[in-house]
């Protein structure tokens, strides 16, 4: 994994030396994708695809560039931020380039059918799966709440004495009105009245570090790319994870420990990426339409806000699946007989965490003595 994880980061350099030199080259751009328009097109008819709003169950049909953009939703701009040294669409230029390597996949895909015996496409794809993954709404927040939560774990039970020492040790005096800040400031916590978040120059930071870790371990995955009849859905947080059994069915998995994880090509390939090469000995490599159901029902589920699908199809409203939960929750357990003694476990709630009874996982003969 050291090797190629090399790999993804000398491409990562290229990368961003390229968009360096590109720098502002794309200043006008302001209409930002959170899923390529490249992507989309897979799923148009007569240039037009359906968009769902998941939680409105409300669906209209238009054009892949004009589906699910924000604008400069990409653009880096910050007093701590030199624009010479990281010009303000960097990231979008990047993107661009990402772009590019998720379209030569996709296309070798659509021809072949299969992933091919290309190691170096194979890595360019993941990277382009990993900065898909930390590019949409659900990482930034996801990010911006455990930052809040962060503050809220370390003050939102501080005694007199705790706001005191705070103060001193940042060099303020400890007087009333000091001490009347801080105690709205710790009531506006507890109350969700303050939210605290990373600017969104750090956000795309953040975003950038962890493409490289995460192309690596989506790279090492066991690749099989299925040949279905025409009619996935697929959605802006198109990587997904499906954990599959012993995890909880109402918290979200991460590509590191989820049993498979989900990337719809088109409406007709979809590539899973087992945990193992040989994790799954009876993963079946034919999938029947209730698989197929079950699997839109997880790209559904999946979703920050959209679904997208062919125009003549209806699938995302017909399925209605939970509206989406908080970004993150946690839970206290006690450890020990002492009143502060108890762990602190924090998670991302998938739709289904309030579901009765919740849908099974897709495809469960993936999932075979998983048990």
């Amino acid at each position: 994994m050291a090797r190629n994880k090399e790999r993804h980061e000398a491409a990562l350099r290229g990368l961003i030396d390229e968009a360096r030199r590109n720098g502002e080259s794309r200043s006008a751009a302001r209409r930002h994708h959170l899923v390529p328009e490249f992507y989309l097109k897979h799923w148009a008819d007569d240039g037009k695809i359906r968009v769902t709003n998941v939680d409105e169950s409300r669906s209209w049909v238009t054009t892949p560039n004009k589906a699910a953009f924000e604008t400069d939703y990409y653009r880096v701009e910050s007093p701590d931020i030199d624009p010479d040294e990281v010009p303000p669409l960097l990231f979008e230029t990047a993107l661009s380039k990402i772009e590019q390597w998720g379209a030569v996949f996709i296309n070798a895909a659509v021809t072949n059918h299969d992933v091919g015996v290309d190691d170096e496409e194979r890595v360019l794809f993941s990277l382009y799966m990993a900065m898909q993954y930390v590019r949409g709404r659900h990482f930034r927040a996801v990010a911006r709440a455990s930052a809040t939560d962060y503050f809220k774990l370390k003050y939102g039970q501080i005694t007199e004495k705790g706001i005191q020492h705070v103060l001193r040790e940042r060099g303020l005096k400890v007087n009333e009105a000091n001490m009347s800040r801080f105690r709205r400031f710790v009531d506006s916590l507890n109350s969700e009245d303050l939210a605290l978040s990373p600017t969104k120059a750090s956000l795309l930071g953040l975003s950038g570090r962890m493409v490289s870790d995460i192309g690596s371990y989506l790279f090492e995955r066991g690749w099989h790319i299925y040949s279905v009849p025409p009619i996935l859905v697929t959605c802006d947080e198109p990587v997904i994870p499906v954990p599959g059994p012993p995890h909880p069915r109402g918290e979200r998995g991460g590509v590191a420990d989820a049993g498979v994880v989900l990337f719809p090509l088109t409406p007709s390939l979809l590539l899973a990426m087992f945990d193992g090469e040989s994790a799954y000995p009876q993963r079946p490599y034919q999938l029947d339409y209730a698989d197929l159901a079950d699997i839109n029902r997880e790209i559904v589920g999946a979703s920050s806000a959209y679904a997208f699908e062919r125009p003549a199809r209806r699938t995302a409203v017909a399925l209605k699946v939970p509206e989406a939960r908080e970004p993150i929750s946690r839970t206290i357990a006690s450890v020990g007989q002492e009143a502060d003694q108890y762990l602190i476990r924090r998670h991302r709630p998938s739709r289904w965490v309030n579901a009765s009874p919740a849908p099974p996982w897709p495809v469960q003969r993936w999932f075979a003595g998983q048990d």
